[in-house]
């Protein structure tokens, strides 16, 4: 469950716009990148992996 607004911080987004798509913020990173076109469980892994961030981060 996401957490609470002021765990957050005030720099949290809620929606960020990313190859033309809005990716929820309240999802953790692995599961957002999936709304991308084109991008599949696999695929967010790996840029996960290679850009450093946990999967379960929330942006």
């Amino acid at each position: 469950m996401a957490k609470k607004d002021e765990d957050l911080g005030d720099d949290f987004s809620y929606i960020i716009r990313m190859s033309d798509t809005d990716v929820d913020g309240l999802r953790p990173l692995g599961s957002a990148l999936t709304a991308i076109n084109g991008v599949g469980d696999r695929t967010a892994i790996q840029i996960c992996r290679q850009t450093g961030f946990e999967p379960t981060r929330l942006e």
